[in-house]
């Protein structure tokens, strides 16, 4: 079962509706999403309604520059720690446009020793309006032990070989951004050596 198929199926399971998965992944046949749709009405409340699932679309991807990865640990909590600062990056889509600050924050990843990560990531977004957005950033990365040995030395690895989910959140000031505040996101990430690419969606 490839990496997308586990992640379509993921979605459903969570309660994100046929159409919701349509947007995210539009390499869906027709086929397939209406037989992810009719296995969704099967599902109800602990009344007996049915449930209606949410729905996402696309709002915006993140280009972000990395400076240099470290890892130290075990600590005295058991499992590795690292640090990537954030050298800067471009933010593009529908919903949102603009950069992130340089040398603004950056992430503190904790790791396992499977190599299994949980990401808890802060910098800033400038966007092209000049208001300035806070982002926190986590997520989890894992894959099997070839692919996450290759990734540890940075070699290429394409992101249909391992799971990395992100949920953001965003502390926007009031005004034309603040809808960025109150919105539900989920992320899909391809790691490279000294960059990502963060793709999100918003919760409709």
């Amino acid at each position: 079962m490839s990496n997308e198929s586990f992640s379509r199926r993921s979605l459903l399971s969570a309660g994100i509706g046929a159409a919701g998965v349509a947007t995210a992944f539009p390499a869906m046949s027709a086929a397939q999403t209406s037989a992810a749709a009719a296995r969704q009405q099967q599902i109800s409340d602990m009344t007996g309604k049915a449930l209606t699932p949410p729905s996402f679309e696309f709002a915006f991807e993140i280009k972000i520059e990395l400076g240099k990865r470290l890892r130290y640990g075990p600590t005295f909590w058991g499992m590795d720690r690292g640090y990537v600062g954030v050298l800067g990056g471009t933010v593009k889509g529908p919903k949102l446009n603009g950069k992130i600050i340089p040398h603004s924050g950056g992430d503190w990843p904790t790791v396992k020793p499977d190599d299994t990560v949980r990401f808890d990531a802060r910098y800033l977004i400038e966007a092209d309006d000049g208001t300035i957005i806070e982002l926190h950033n986590t997520g989890v990365r894992y894959g099997s032990k070839e692919v996450l040995e290759r990734m540890r030395k940075y070699e290429p690895v394409d992101p249909s070989e391992y799971y990395m989910g992100l949920t953001p959140r965003f502390d926007a000031p009031v005004g034309p951004h603040d809808w960025l505040s109150r919105t539900i996101f989920v992320g899909k990430a391809d790691r490279r050596e000294s960059q990502s690419i963060f793709t999100y969606w918003a919760m409709v």
